[in-house]
């Protein structure tokens, strides 16, 4: 006898017709560290992470494709594309700068929707102001240069069309960052992540093709150029289609009845504009610049732009920052000191995790990404990065940890003493990379690997002192020290892995490369057991969610193994005692 079907539930209804955004918002949602986490920090923390990521990986694909000499053009294009992207990092800090600032002053002022409304038309207004002044001012000084419309095989040439095509870019940049600034006020990151992807998506897939149809480098390299144009115009456009939905997007563009208060928003967005140097990579592009300045070689600058990619792994986990701003600006707003003490531990925590995780797994495999990815070449002669790689990473990671905590600052509104430490360490690191390329003690890239590397460290001991003026909080560095000891064994076993001269896993294919990854990084999550980085209570938790979500199969026998690790460590024990 047939059977009836099942009529369907309103919510099994309801359920099947979920989208795929709200889907990938509940997937996000599994990995809260704590039942009082913060929703929105954590969730958009994650997405600002997969944004820049995929964006990252696109980025990097390029130029794997540029830098090699059988299929690309070489080290010199590189140079020559890497140094156009120095320039439009430097000439949109501030746009950026003044993006962050709206964000912040109206996450602090959420609490009521007609002022919170006021501040974003008057940051929407002076971010896109400030993109159109600085954009006519580099087409109009790129004529100073030489005619930017014929791209002359010299430096002055290349200068003056890389200013041309960067001036017109800067005209929409201005409006990109407004739209940018009112999605993140209100918590829209998922949104923000499709715009940072949409940008090196259109570059990657113009690249290839120029310059598989292309290989004369002058003509390749303008083409290449030209795509910031259309890569930002699109990034806009995504962006724009975001915004429509937000509930205000009608009135924000209604400039006339801005007021001078957009003025606060221009001073702290200089403030935020100085922070940023680090995010954007400005600190590491701008050695690139100086590179060039004192070498005049466009092959030198190729080969140190190729590990600045890979090196701003060590960045990754300030994908939180601008969430971070706006959650501690919130709290900041309603004077809740213990949300921002718990924000601040949080953010510690995430940093040591993920940015030794990724230390650990790239500094081990440095010389297998070089020699797998991009040939010998760039490990003999005049082209050797691979200790510079080891520097800039490891810089790039210290200066990362200095900026995610001044992120707390900036969330309260301390813009002045956050510019003010992190644009120092841009000043002194600038400074010693430059003296160490003038002294030539050793080869261009390691005089400014060594520069960038020493130039984030001196610092360091001043930004505790910051935050317990400014937060009246301590800097939980306990975890640090614990995830720093696993840091440490798995980069010693790294070594022994895959270092010469005894190589006892070669990476020649990236099966092996792979292989290797994978083990490190587990090897990293043992000794972050053994030494009591994670504690009980994150076990207790990850089992919970496991539980949720119908994971124990696949997550309780790690569990069960880490529990036995714990058990056995005098770490952990003594940290119990304690």
């Amino acid at each position: 006898m047939e059977q009836t079907p099942k009529k369907a539930t309103p919510e099994e209804i309801e359920e099947e017709h979920v989208g795929i955004r709200t889907r990938v918002k509940r997937f996000f949602q599994r990995f809260e560290l704590t039942s009082e986490t913060p929703q929105n920090l954590l969730t958009a923390g994650l997405w600002q992470i997969m944004g820049t990521l995929i964006a990252s990986i696109m980025a990097w694909l390029l130029v794997v494709i540029i830098s090699r000499d059988d299929i690309g053009i070489g080290a010199g294009g590189v140079g020559i594309f890497n140094s156009a992207f120095a320039f439009f990092g430097l000439f949109s800090l501030l746009t950026v700068g003044l993006g962050k600032a709206t964000s912040q002053i109206v996450s602090e002022n959420i609490s009521d929707k007609r002022v919170a409304f006021e501040h974003a038309r008057n940051g929407t207004f002076i971010t896109i102001l400030t993109g159109i002044f600085i954009g006519i001012g580099l087409i109009l000084g790129s004529f100073f240069i030489a005619n930017p419309l014929i791209f002359q095989d010299t430096i002055m040439g290349r200068l003056s069309s890389t200013l041309f095509i960067i001036g017109i870019v800067m005209l929409v940049t201005g409006f990109r960052d407004g739209l940018i600034s009112n999605l993140a006020a209100v918590g829209e990151y998922d949104e923000i992540a499709k715009g940072y992807m949409t940008f090196p998506l259109f570059q990657l897939l113009s690249g290839i093709i120029i310059i598989i149809l292309i290989q004369v480098i002058g003509i390749s390299v303008v083409l290449i150029l030209i795509v910031y144009i259309f890569g930002i115009v699109t990034q806009t456009l995504i962006l724009f289609r975001s915004f429509r939905r937000l509930w205000f997007n009608a009135q924000i563009f209604q400039f006339t009845k801005v007021d001078r208060r957009a003025f606060k928003i221009l001073r702290q967005g200089v403030y935020f504009a100085i922070t940023d140097i680090i995010p954007v990579g400005l600190l590491g592009s701008v050695t690139v610049i100086i590179i060039l300045a004192f070498t005049g070689n466009y092959q030198v600058v190729g080969a140190y732009s190729i590990i600045l990619g890979y090196s701003f792994g060590g960045l990754m986990v300030t994908g939180f920052v601008w969430p971070l701003i706006t959650s501690v600006a919130e709290a900041y707003g309603q004077k809740n000191t213990e949300r921002i003490k718990f924000y601040l531990n949080l953010i510690v925590k995430i940093f040591f995790y993920l940015t030794f995780l990724i230390l650990a797994v790239i500094l081990s495999l440095s010389r297998g990404i070089i020699l797998l990815f991009h040939g010998d070449t760039y490990l003999t002669g005049s082209t050797d990065v691979w200790v510079p790689f080891m520097l800039v990473i490891t810089g790039f990671s210290v200066a990362g940890f200095e900026y995610i905590i001044c992120g707390v600052l900036l969330g309260v509104g301390k813009g002045r003493p956050a510019a003010v430490y992190l644009g120092s360490i841009f000043l002194i690191t600038i400074g010693l990379s430059s003296l160490f390329l003038w002294l030539g003690i050793f080869s261009p890239q390691i005089n400014a690997g060594l520069g960038f590397l020493i130039g984030t460290i001196i610092m360091l001991p001043i930004l505790p002192y910051l935050i317990r003026k400014h937060i009246k909080q301590d800097i939980p560095w306990s975890i640090g020290l614990r995830s720093f000891a696993a840091l440490g064994c798995t980069l010693l076993i790294g070594v022994l892995l895959v270092w010469p001269p005894w190589e006892l896993i070669p990476l020649t294919n990236l099966f092996f490369f792979l292989l290797v990854a994978v083990l490190l990084g587990f090897i990293y999550g043992v000794l972050l057991i053994f030494f009591g980085a994670i504690s009980q209570e994150d076990l207790d938790l990850i089992e919970k969610k496991a539980e949720e979500y119908g994971l124990t199969g696949i997550v309780g026998p790690l569990l069960s193994l880490f529990r036995k690790i714990m058990r056995i460590s005098p770490f952990v024990k003594s940290t119990n005692e304690k």
